[in-house]
This record gives C-alpha cells, structure tokens and sequence, in this order.
C-alpha cells in the first residue's frame, strides 16, 4: 500500500529529471508458530500437608539418588527433571479452562479451512 509519493526537487543528478520519495506500507503474511504448552500447576494440591509432604519426599528422594555431576548445565537439568517429575506425580496440572462457549468443533474445522484456503492462495 502505497502511503506518500513526493517529488524532491533539491538534490542535483545532473539529469533533467527530479527524484521521487516513496512511502511504502507493506503488511506480511505471518505463519503461526508452534508455541510451548506452559503447564499449570494444581495450587490447591499444595495447600494439603499430605501432598505437600509427599512432594518434599518426592524430590528429596530423587536428588539424593542423582550423582553429582561436575558440570553446572546437566546439573541444572538434573534438578528441573526431578522437581517436574516430582511435581508431575502429587501435585498435577490444573484442567485448561475454556473461555469460548460458543466456539466447538464446527468452528475449529471452519478455521482451519479458512487457513489451508488462505496458504494456497498466498503460495
């Protein structure tokens, strides 16, 4: 989309023609990106001594049985594995809830239509 065209008459060429200016507006087409589900964590789970002592145990365990490891990367992802498998089995995720009631499978099968007819338009 063309947004501004000027002539600019000051700068000498040395030609008999004058320079023109123009201001372009370009919008691209940008493919969706598959993203990183983040996981939610079931909060109330922590709330209850049982499962809170159960996760502490948990992880506790799991790092006494680790080895220790001279380099400060694998160890870093020895303890993340531990406290997500830990936090994986007593403290679980929370169920994703659903903002749009009204969107449902017809919905969805007529977007991604809409997405499929648009790529190969745009190819």
């Amino acid at each position: 989309m063309i947004q501004d065209v000027r002539t600019l008459r000051g700068p000498n060429c040395d030609s008999d023609h004058f320079l023109v200016k123009v201001i372009v507006k370009l919008k691209l087409i940008t493919t969706q990106k598959e993203f990183v589900k983040k996981l939610r964590w079931n909060i109330s789970n922590l709330q209850n001594p049982e499962k809170f002592g159960a996760y502490n145990k948990g992880v506790n365990d799991r790092l006494e049985n680790h080895e220790e490891i001279q380099n400060v990367e694998q160890d870093w992802q020895n303890i993340k594995t531990t406290i997500l498998e830990a936090a994986k089995e007593t403290i679980q995720t929370q169920p994703r809830t659903t903002y749009n009631e009204w969107s449902d499978e017809e919905c969805k099968e007529a977007i991604k239509e809409k997405n499929i007819a648009r790529k190969k338009v745009f190819k």
